[in-house]
């Protein structure tokens, strides 16, 4: 169930019955592309990376740290923006097992440094992250890296000690990308052969539903992922045999397109409903062809922003997180290998 009932045409229904807006808004029969155009500026301004709403965070494990691998790429079609993430120790037999918060940075450059854990956390499209070849070996690449023929990919849930495996996403000789999502034992020909798909098909921002093109290769099985969706960048490296961690980044979601009347506003509850409406007016104040009515739309529309950090404002009846970051731990000594909140330009050598 989603936090909105309210439709698109009932916000329609609202600006209709201001008289001033009646030669603005295209009568019943007419095209409404106006209508759609104005609805998505206002919902793009209603989420923007300004405003962090409790109703548009969104949580979800997006895989298993893997041996050296920096880069994880998803299927997710709706990152927005980094809030916050963390790293579950998964196969801890502790209850409660232990948690360690990751810090969210953009623009996390690719290092070769590596350390026990990681601890920032970076959104990236995933036509910009690093992938291996398969079967490729040779300086710059390595085939620690690349997976190889007739090579036992292993699961890292179950076990203490991360497999000393390959990367677990690769680039083929199509250009198609692709990551493993089930493992087993690699075949004797990797996506290089031709046999391999040239058309793929992938979930999009338009068409999230899509199943994507899945090729089998030997036990294993590699999924298309599309390069215009988002993936996800860890630092410092997490070490070849380290203990694995599932990987939970926590974003705001983007802000959903309308395509007709029928759409309700989600993610936008019915509580902030009238507060849409008004944004919806104050826009259309601004296409008046009337001087006059025109006017309105510079005063309506700070108006209704001032109203949005108001709303904002009243969610935030609480502190903000706060928590030390230690550089270290108790016993340890020397610098980590990672940016952090203590050591804010990373280690000094």
């Amino acid at each position: 169930m989603g936090n909105s009932t309210t439709r698109l045409q009932d916000c329609l229904d609202y600006c209709q019955s201001l008289a001033d807006l009646n030669s603005v808004i295209p009568v019943s029969g007419y095209s409404v592309k106006r209508v759609l155009l104005t609805a998505n500026a206002v919902m793009k301004k209603f989420l923007s990376s300004a405003l962090k709403w409790s109703f548009n965070r969104k949580i979800f494990p997006i895989g298993i740290t893997n041996s050296w691998q920096q880069d994880y790429a998803t299927n997710l079609v709706d990152v927005a923006f980094l809030q916050d993430g963390y790293l579950l120790e998964i196969n801890n037999t502790a209850n409660p097992r232990p948690i360690w918060p990751l810090e969210v940075a953009q623009n996390i450059s690719e290092t070769t440094h590596q350390y026990g854990r990681p601890g920032q956390l970076g959104v990236m499209l995933n036509r910009d992250l690093q992938y291996a070849t398969w079967g490729a070996s040779g300086e710059g690449t390595g085939n620690t890296m690349n997976p190889q023929p007739l090579q036992v990919i292993a699961s890292p849930v179950g076990v203490l000690i991360t497999p000393a495996n390959p990367w677990l996403q690769i680039r083929d000789n199509n250009g198609n990308l692709w990551m493993l999502t089930t493992f087993g034992t690699t075949g004797v020909l990797g996506p290089a052969d031709p046999s391999w798909p040239s058309t793929v098909v992938f979930p999009s921002f338009d068409k999230p539903s899509v199943t994507p093109t899945v090729a089998i290769d030997g036990s294993c099985k590699w999924t298309a992922i599309n390069p215009n969706n988002f993936g996800f960048r860890l630092s410092p490296l997490p070490p070849q045999t380290g203990v694995p961690y599932q990987i939970f980044p926590i974003w705001q979601m983007r802000p959903p397109m309308f395509t007709a009347l029928s759409q309700t506003i989600e993610p936008i509850p019915d509580d902030y409903a009238l507060s849409f409406m008004e944004g919806m007016v104050a826009h259309f104040y601004g296409m008046s062809p009337d001087p006059k009515i025109r006017q309105k739309h510079i005063d309506a529309v700070a108006l209704w922003e001032k109203s949005l950090l108001d709303s904002k404002k009243s969610q935030d009846r609480t502190r903000d997180s706060a928590i030390m970051f230690p550089a270290t731990s108790v016993m340890a000594s020397g610098d980590v290998y990672f940016p952090n909140p203590a050591m804010p330009y990373g280690p000094s050598y």
